[in-house]
């Protein structure tokens, strides 16, 4: 509402009468919209230094706000006007013009006579009979009043202006006004005053009407601002007006819950103000003002908390997603205050789903904290929640998984468990040990889920499961289970939707690392855990950039979220050291790099903002990752010495005292090329450590595991990050070396955690080879701020990902 003026104004009496004889009330008609916002920008702003009038031109002076001087001539003759300006810019000299008719006409509004209505006091009876008549005068014109009559909205309060002759109307303004000719001198001055009191209020001519839209100071306008204008204009009360004089009111919701059959309940929402009820209809409008007042039509100015408007919002997504009937689930999420009116039946429910279920007998095998995990997993199971078991890795999820479901287990039921393919062998031998009364079956394409007549844990890959999808369709099971269940991360994936086609009764998620690029990794395994708890895809993408959108979150699923550390359950597991080795560059691998460099920088500055051109430009990142380790990575440098590998010679140098002291190693890469150089390097040079590899091509991913884990003596196995992340116990190593740094610091923690798990009894140390002065020092930032979005959301029960450009220029190190 503040208005600034700092004008310095030149003018004469004469030329004054002068333009305010000939002075056009409509004269914004003649610009565009834009030159007349850019033009009331400027004036509100206090950009006009000097406005000088004479009779038959005006000049402005003004200062833009980026420290510009333009100054526009108004020529004015008889009523008609042109303009000349000093930028050579045609729309600069017209919003210069636009900015300068505001100042003209506040100039003429402000030296016009003050002009009030006075009602006329009427006579008494007495007096009026002994007064003597009035001497008869000529008619005189008769005497229009300016009436402004204002008119309020959901968005915008506005007036129009009127003249009133007797009981007569006419339009003040616009093309069916009268001509200025035919006003008189208090009209004019009428207008012109009408017309600067609404700029500097705030109000714009739409060519109608003035209009203003900060709903915010609609009651200012109301209480403060038209009150003085009725000292010269017209002005009726009306209802609009009364009711924005009583000023901002709270809207009291309440909400009314009911058990309905099944899993399922029922809401009614009742919302209050000064005590009379509303319809929940009409607070629709009210959603994403951020706790700001609205209107509400025939109520006036209304408000409700923001604690109240996403209550609001979630429980109308969640109403629709439902079709009016939400699962119980919801309860968690949407109803959470003392305001909700909750039956028995449901306060009971929600109360059963925090306490731990008995765990059947024979489970004597299993630590407290895995009693605790698969007490919680039933509890939910039978509460008909579904539950994302997020334990670090290494803590035994599959054990408290089959803890779990061995509770529905009876001969008759049937089970599935989704994993990599990897990992089938790891729950086959689980099984085989601890559940040996669950007959196990792996799906292929010769089989299917209807098979030996039910009653089976059926195992099956993502892969197979994908391929083998019509299977499902007549397939229904007791529990689903989805290990690393961050493979369906990508919701429009095809394995992804063939999970969602999976019908069980009870749904369990086990990740140790949900989250791993983006928070749609973890709305789309929630998605297939309890459909609506998060939201819809695109409402739940739209609000990750809220500023208390992970708050949310964590309220949202922490009821069925359990996560725990190493160090908080495995006491007797040895430390972790971690540590960053810095491997300088031989000068071949720098002039290689630099070479590189330079191509990447450039193709990218010349592609930016073209996504056709991305796989472009993440293969010369790759290659630049290449080349930071090892030269013979390149196209057409596989010769290369292994000298000229400044993480070999460094690699090489580690495993020196720690082959001649008899211990173990574990080198994980993502590259196979590079393991098979650094094997190749290793094998020469430590001929009497035992050297072993596992990589995708590997079929018996068993055997060199075993073969490392019962070695007597010194050995390294060498591991492809993918192929070794998951389903393979290493503890027989000390030490790790990560040979290059991955983008997803979740990977890495997998690898890792294959030799720090339970049964572990050594410290382990674990060393990351990054090259100095490349972009392997970028990456390692990258995996920083993706562990704090995942610590902020899972480890303390959004961050917005970056853009592709931003992303690949941080990298690059472009500003």
């Amino acid at each position: 509402m503040a208005f600034v003026r700092s004008a310095q104004r030149s003018y004469d009496r004469v030329a004054l009468e002068e333009w305010f004889e000939g002075f056009d009330f409509d004269w914004e008609r003649k610009f565009a919209p834009r030159e007349i916002a850019a033009g009331r920008r400027l004036y509100t702003g206090g950009a006009v230094r000097v406005l000088e009038l004479r009779q038959k031109y005006a000049s402005a002076s003004l200062k833009f706000p980026d420290g510009a001087e333009r100054y526009c001539v108004i020529d004015f003759d008889g009523g008609n006007f042109s303009l000349r300006g000093s930028s050579g810019d045609d729309f600069y000299d017209r919003v210069c013009a636009v900015a300068g008719f505001y100042e003209i006409e506040e100039l003429m509004a402000d030296e016009l006579p003050p002009l009030k209505f006075v009602p006329q006091k009427k006579p008494e009876p007495e007096e009026a009979a002994q007064a003597p008549a009035p001497a008869k005068k000529p008619e005189a014109k008769p005497q229009k009043r300016l009436n402004l009559i204002f008119k309020l909205r959901r968005e915008t309060l506005s007036f129009s202006a009127c003249w009133k002759t007797g009981k007569a109307m006419s339009p003040a303004f616009g093309e069916k006004a009268a001509s200025a000719a035919s006003l008189t001198s208090g009209e004019r001055e009428s207008l012109i005053r009408a017309a600067s009191f609404a700029r500097k209020a705030g109000f714009e001519y739409d060519g109608k009407s003035y209009v203003f839209s900060d709903v915010s100071a609609f009651e200012y306008i109301a209480s403060k601002v038209v009150p003085q204008w009725r000292k010269y204009f017209s002005i009726p009360q009306n209802r609009d007006l009364e009711i924005l004089s009583k000023g901002v009111r709270d809207i009291e919701l309440n909400a009314e819950l009911s058990a309905e059959g099944g899993s399922n309940f029922g809401a009614e929402f009742y919302a209050y103000l000064d005590g009379e009820k509303i319809g929940f209809d009409e607070l629709k409008f009210l959603e994403g003002r951020g706790g700001k007042c609205g209107v509400l039509a025939n109520r006036g100015l209304v408000r409700i908390s923001q604690r109240d408007e996403n209550l609001i919002s979630a429980a109308r997504r969640s109403l629709e997603f439902f079709g009016g009937k939400p699962p119980r689930y919801m309860l968690f999420t949407l109803f959470d205050d003392a305001k909700i009116k909750m039956p028995e039946e449901l306060s009971a429910w929600k109360n059963s789903v925090k306490e731990p279920a008995e765990l059947p007998g024979g489970l004597d095998f299993l630590r407290n904290y895995q009693r605790e995990g698969a007490a919680r997993i039933l509890s939910l199971f039978k509460s008909g929640c579904a539950m994302l078991l997020a334990d670090e890795m290494g803590l035994g999820k599959t054990a408290q998984a089959l803890a779990a479901i061995s509770a529905f287990y009876g001969g008759e039921k049937n089970f599935l468990i989704v994993c990599p393919a990897s990992i089938i062998p790891v729950w086959k031998g689980e099984i085989e040990k601890f559940f040996p009364k669950f007959r196990c079956e792996v799906l292929d394409s010769n089989t299917d889920f209807s098979a030996h007549g039910g009653g089976a844990i059926w195992l099956a890959s993502y892969t197979q499961l994908r391929r083998n999808k019509q299977k499902l369709d007549g397939a229904e099971f007791e529990a689903a289970i989805l290990d690393e269940a961050q493979y369906i991360k990508n919701p429009d994936s095809k394995i992804s939707a063939t999970c969602m086609a999976i019908k069980s009764k009870h749904r369990l998620a086990l990740s140790g690392t949900p989250i791993e690029n983006r928070l749609t990794d973890l709305w789309t395994i929630f998605r297939w855990l309890m459909p609506g708890l998060m939201g819809g895809r695109a409402g739940f993408e739209r609000r990750i950039a809220e500023p208390e959108f992970a708050a949310t979150i964590r309220k949202q699923i922490a009821p069925f979220v359990l996560r725990r550390l190493k160090s908080d359950v495995a006491r007797e597991l040895p430390p972790k050291f971690l540590a960053d080795l810095p491997c300088p560059m031989s000068d071949m691998q720098k002039a290689e790099y630099a070479r590189l460099l330079q191509n990447a920088r450039e193709t990218f500055q010349n592609s930016r903002g073209d996504s056709r051109a991305r796989v472009s430009v993440l293969s010369l990142i790759t290659r630049l990752r290449q080349a930071a380790c090892d030269p013979a990575l390149l196209p057409g440098m596989s010769g290369c010495d292994f000298s000229n590998s400044g993480k070999i010679s460094a690699l090489c140098a580690s495993l020196s005292s720690i082959i001649s002291s008899g211990r173990k190693a574990v080198v994980f890469s993502q590259f196979v090329k590079f393991i098979d150089r650094m094997k190749a390097k290793v094998s020469a040079d430590f001929p009497e450590a035992g050297i072993f590899e596992l990589t995708g091509d590997v079929r018996d991913r068993a055997a060199p595991v075993e073969a490392f884990q019962k070695a007597k003596n010194a050995a390294v196995m060498f591991v492809s990050l993918r192929a070794g992340g998951t389903g393979i116990t290493l503890t027989g190593a000390d030490y790790v070396f990560l040979a290059d740094p991955w983008w997803n610091p979740a990977v890495e923690e997998q690898a890792i955690d294959r030799v720090h798990r339970i049964g572990k009894r050594e410290d382990v140390f674990v060393y990351r080879l990054v090259s100095v002065g490349t972009i392997e020092e970028n990456v390692r930032k990258l995996q920083l701020k993706k562990k704090e979005m995942f610590d902020d959301i899972i480890g303390s029960l959004s961050s917005n990902p970056k853009s592709f450009d931003e992303a690949v220029a941080e990298i690059l190190e472009i500003g």
